[in-house]
């Protein structure tokens, strides 16, 4: 099985653009960052402050590798085992029953507690990125197949948008 080329640079691209965003989010908001990080109570006190920097960093160098094709591979094992990670750190504390945690998707905008929902996306994402180990159609690109592309990106990008509205709305209403 191989994977189209141009379904390929959308996955890339829509990856690329969500990880970008987060960590430009934490570089911008790096104290935030750190409390929220300490409210997974997953690592100790004096693991935090480079903890929320390698995050970051990681997150911003996964989006490098993945918009170049010769690094795409590490970009996409890096972005799974990135998402997998945020999954499992938001199942562990569901499960002790901390449920009022803010996700950290998006610092200092839109928080939102976390929740199965977010756990699922994560790992849909991590599987996801996974597809991208599978071999590509070696073709070259035209102009259609790049509009396509832009095409992918916008609506991938949208719906990633939406979700979040929705999934932000649904946790104002469990909270009111």
């Amino acid at each position: 099985m191989q994977l189209d080329t141009v379904f390929v640079w959308i996955l890339s691209l829509c990856m690329a653009q969500l990880l970008g965003m987060a960590a430009w989010h934490k570089f911008k908001n790096m104290t935030e960052f750190k409390l929220v990080l300490s409210g997974y109570e997953l690592l100790p006190f004096s693991l935090l402050d480079a903890a929320s920097k390698l995050i970051m960093v990681l997150e911003c160098l996964t989006a490098l590798a993945l918009l170049l094709p010769s690094t795409r591979l590490l970009g996409a094992l890096l972005a799974a085992s990135l998402m997998f990670l945020y999954g499992c750190a938001m199942a562990i504390n569901l499960l002790h029953g901390r449920r009022l945690l803010d996700c950290g998707c998006h610092i200092n905008s839109q928080k939102q507690p976390i929740s199965w929902h977010l756990v699922i996306r994560n790992l849909m994402f991590a599987g996801t990125m996974l597809l991208l180990l599978l071999p590509e159609s070696a073709r070259v690109l035209n102009l259609l197949d790049w509009a396509l592309i832009l095409f992918g990106v916008v609506i991938g990008s949208l719906i990633y948008l939406i979700y979040n509205q929705l999934n932000y709305a649904q946790s104002l209403q469990l909270k009111g």
